[in-house]
């Protein structure tokens, strides 16, 4: 059958595009000059990234090695219109911008705008997020609302981290890291068979990976006392990954997993980098670092307790049944605790002007159940499913001033409980028209209980139901709020393929992120009303293309129409941050371009832009601030470029790896103006490896030299604007030039 065999080649075929969206991720393929390809599971089914509409940067477990990637920080600057940013104050966070869609909120009562997944379990929280994955088989980013094919509202994207699962032999893996900054790391994998085929119980493998990840400060502290750190910026975290898988018969996988991390750091603190003339700003202008290309490697800190300490316990229950040749239900269940202590001066002084002090728990249950399969010969192709969520937390949240509490420190508790019912169909018209729709409804339910820290002096943390129990507090307790929000959403795509290596497709897509409350609000009426639900409707249209089975140019343009987006205003009096809404039009465009020059040499070009505008933002007294509000966490133009060269040796294979990236300038806080917002930068990283080298008996070796910002560009991630009410502006900066060496063996 014509149509069928046309599937077979375009979604069936074993060895797909080894292309990432960003096409920063393929690895060259050997002898051959031609592009390797590679399996996307974005849709929940394999299938060839060039054959999705979706505009997707996927990273390989080759791409993963070769730009060292460990956790979602190390992705920053590989994707185009794809920001990352780590958290300052200890927090072990991250937070990702897609298109312009963020949420930078350090604190785990807001849900981010991004969704990131790790073997189909939620991560729900920023914080505590920045996890160092043991052993990683993908990486998939997907840009656009995704709510018709995820459990968990899917406003900016989602991000899928893709762990090697359980094979029937015996393997392993060891490898060490030596670097600068005394970077000491280890890492390790074994997968052992624990049953047979033949044993008729079902095959039972068990894999673990495992790793020790180990850096001095980056930073010298010259400022000497007892109990004060003499480096700031020090990495010390230990993380291990399990799967144990029982297959007992061919149509039927229980999968179980656990993964933990245990983090315990001297985070980095902020430097003054400006300054006025009323309150501190006198006393912290000899100490201003206002050049951000001038990263500071020393200077002087008080003794404020530098904390970073992170507790994450995952558990996830993954039944995959095969109900025929073309059915698939799965249960995914995970149940993860977190436990956060994060603290840091902000001023970047020996003064106690400004510091940060929080304590954040949660655990959370999600379940969904998910049918996969397809019918009338693979013409019609389908997804449903159904998820349920819950989660409890804790958050005490402070800043001294001088010394003292400052006006916004509070503690709070909430409950939220969510359920979704999702389906996506693709329908194929002819052989090479196809039309897809999706359709999600979603329902939560949240409550929050806060109380001010009026009446607690105490340097150690309190929660919510200790708190309330200590005498004298009844004033300082705020009514408690609590919400329901649900939404429809849909999603709707034509894609039309012109040739079998040229797709185009034209969607629109809705999303939806339910309303809250700010555990950071000072005032109980604006508290208990909290703020409302954000929706966007995104209309985009691209093309993928392959030209000769050695260039990949893929496309993509949108417009987002986002209605009541969720801003934090940053109160530089109360040092609190308002949630208010607005209305936002976003453009933007996708470029990504990969050469398999010749058999050895390929070269990879990506490129993002964002056109941004609030259309409409009325501030808490009426007034339109539309003209006078930034974008945060969202620069107009990103790019990124590599250059790969590998030829095989007699002892082994020569890989060569050069990546470059940019990123335009960016705001930090929506309020202008922002003196301490970040210049455009350049970032380079190179590999050189000597690859598939003969090692003792059974075991091959991998030796590595690596480098990451080559050229020591100095550069702000993140930036805070006090000058008005306090005195100064304060910025975070990113990691220095760093490099190091790898030995690895496989056995």
């Amino acid at each position: 059958m014509k149509y069928c065999e046309h599937l077979n080649k375009r979604h069936l075929s074993t060895s797909l595009i080894a292309l990432a969206g960003a096409l920063a991720a393929p690895a060259m393929a050997q002898q051959s000059g031609s592009l390797e390809e590679i399996v996307v599971t974005a849709e929940h089914r394999e299938v060839s990234l060039q054959d999705t509409q979706i505009s997707i940067s996927a990273f390989s477990a080759d791409a993963i090695q070769e730009l060292g990637i460990s956790n979602g920080l190390d992705i920053f600057g590989h994707a185009p219109n794809v920001n990352v940013q780590e958290y300052q104050g200890g927090r072990s966070g991250l937070s990702f911008s897609i298109r312009g869609i963020v949420n930078a909120e350090t604190l785990i009562t807001f849900d981010p705008g991004v969704s990131v997944y790790m073997d189909n379990v939620l991560l729900a929280k920023n914080v505590g997020s920045q996890l160092d994955v043991a052993e990683l088989e993908r990486i998939e980013i997907l840009r656009g609302p995704q709510g018709t094919l995820y459990g968990r509202n899917t406003m900016g994207g989602a991000v899928n981290y893709i762990t090697r699962k359980p094979v029937s032999e015996f393997e392993g893996r060891v490898q060490a890291t030596a670097g600068s900054y005394g970077q000491a790391d280890l890492r390790g994998m074994v997968n052992v068979p624990l049953l047979g085929s033949d044993t008729g119980m079902g095959e039972l493998n068990l894999r673990v990976s495992a790793a020790t990840l180990n850096r001095d400060g980056i930073q010298d502290n010259d400022y000497k006392a007892p109990g004060v750190p003499d480096e700031l910026g020090t990495v010390d975290r230990n993380v291990g990954l399990l799967h144990l898988q029982w297959a007992p018969t061919e149509n039927l996988s229980v999968l179980y997993t656990y993964d933990i991390t245990r983090v315990d750091e001297i985070p980095m603190v902020p430097w003054t980098t400006f300054t006025s003339d009323v309150v501190a700003g006198p006393l912290l202008a000899p100490y201003i670092v206002d050049d951000e290309s001038d990263y500071p490697e020393d200077g002087l800190w008080d003794e404020t307790n530098n904390v970073a300490e992170t507790d994450v316990d995952g558990h996830a229950l993954n039944i995959s049944w095969d109900l025929s040749d073309t059915m698939k239900l799965q249960s995914i269940s995970g149940y993860r605790e977190m436990t956060n202590t994060g603290a840091a001066g902000t001023d970047g002084s020996p003064l106690a002007v400004f510091s940060t002090f929080d304590k954040q728990e949660f655990e959370s249950f999600s379940q969904e159940f998910r049918l996969v399969g397809s019918a009338m010969d693979s013409q019609l192709e389908y997804t449903a499913g159904l998820f349920y969520w819950d989660e409890d937390g804790d958050v005490y949240n402070t800043i001294k001033v001088f010394g003292g509490p400052g006006p916004s420190n509070a503690v709070a508790k909430y409950s939220n409980e969510s359920w979704a019912v999702y389906t996506q169909v693709t329908y194929h018209l002819t052989e090479r028209l196809n039309i897809t729709g999706g359709a999600r409804y979603t329902e939560e339910d949240r409550s929050m209980s806060k109380a001010t820290l009026a009446g607690y002096s105490a340097d150690s943390p309190i929660f919510y139901d200790d708190y309330v129990k200590l005498p004298g507090v009844g004033d300082s307790i705020f009514p408690k709020a609590d919400d329901t929000f649900d939404n429809s959403s849909w999603l709707l795509s034509v894609g039309y393929d012109w040739t079998d290596d040229i797709m185009t497709y034209a969607k629109i897509s809705t999303g939806f992120q339910s309303g809250g409350f700010n555990v950071r609000d000072t005032r109980p009426d604006t508290f208990v009303e909290g703020f409302d639900d954000e929706t966007l409707t995104s209309y985009e249209i691209g093309v993928k293309s392959e030209w000769a089975n050695r260039f990949i140019v893929n496309a993509a343009a949108f417009f987002g129409d986002y209605s009541d987006k969720q801003v934090n205003v940053f109160d530089p009096e109360s040092l609190g941050n308002v949630r208010q809404n607005a209305d936002v039009e976003i453009y933007g465009v996708e470029l990504e371009v990969l050469a398999q020059l010749t058999e050895h040499w390929q070269m990879g070009l990506g490129y993002g832009y964002l056109d941004k505008e609030y259309t409409k933002f009325n501030d808490l007294q009426g007034n339109d601030v539309s003209d006078s509000t930034n974008f945060t966490y969202a620069p107009d133009n990103t790019a990124n470029g590599h250059v790969a060269y590998e030829h095989p040796l007699d002892l082994g294979t020569l890989k060569a790896r050069v990546d470059w990236s940019y990123r335009d300038d960016m705001n930090f806080l929506a309020a202008k103006p922002e003196p301490n917002s970040s210049d455009a930068f350049h970032l380079f990283n190179a590999r050189v490896s000597l690859d598939d080298i003969d090692g003792p008996g059974d075991t091959t070796m991998r030796v590595s030299l690596w480098g990451k910002n080559l050229a020591d560009e100095g550069y702000w991630t993140s930036g805070v604007n006090v000058l008005g009410s306090f005195g100064f502006a304060f910025n975070l900066w990113g990691v220095p030039r760093t490099y190091g060496a790898d030995l690895e063996i496989l056995f």
